[in-house]
């Protein structure tokens, strides 16, 4: 089955790359109807952690919510602009919401396996288009770093790609997303 949706993948010494049609995920419980006419889902992994997240969607009818959600396995989600962390133990991770700039997302605090507020969830919710992306930047670090690493949001002279630039010391890399 997870053949089936991934069209191409690349696992090079620096960086895996993969990219995934998702929308079969959104058929309706009738198994043929779909609002979701198209959902393709990138994802760069760039050794040894960082993490580059693009979707893009296409849904038949404008008000249909689109929805990028995460659960974290943290109490607490502080958010500084747009950049939230969570902290596990020894480990930390960084999110960098790209795309879209708006709206502002929900975060809360859930219960999870009997737990008190031991979980956070993240979401974004889009509406009122027809097409849609979520551009999500990822850095997984030990619990001591104290901030992300620099970062933009770049989208090409045509507009028809976007993505991100992330400065990791002695490289700088581009990763960019068809719209």
């Amino acid at each position: 089955e997870f053949r089936r949706v991934l069209f191409r993948s690349e696992d090079q010494d620096t960086f895996v790359y993969a990219e995934a049609d998702i929308a079969p995920a959104y058929v309706n419980n009738d198994e043929v109807t779909n609002s979701v006419t198209s959902a393709l889902r990138t994802l760069v992994y760039i050794r040894p952690n960082i993490v580059f997240l693009h979707d893009e969607t296409q849904v038949a009818n404008p008000a249909v919510k689109k929805i990028f959600n995460v659960n974290f396995n943290a109490a607490s989600l502080p958010r500084t602009a747009d950049i939230v962390r969570a902290n596990h133990g020894t480990s930390k991770v960084f999110m960098r919401g790209l795309v879209p700039a708006n709206p502002t997302p929900t975060i809360k605090n859930l219960n999870y396996n009997n737990g008190t507020n031991n979980v956070t969830n993240y979401q974004v919710t889009t509406s009122g288009a027809t097409a849609g992306t979520f551009l999500h930047l990822f850095e997984l670090a030990d619990s001591s770093q104290s901030s992300m690493s620099t970062s933009n949001y770049i989208v090409s002279g045509d507009g028809r790609e976007e993505g991100a630039e992330i400065n990791l010391g002695t490289r700088r890399w581009i990763v960019m997303s068809s719209t």
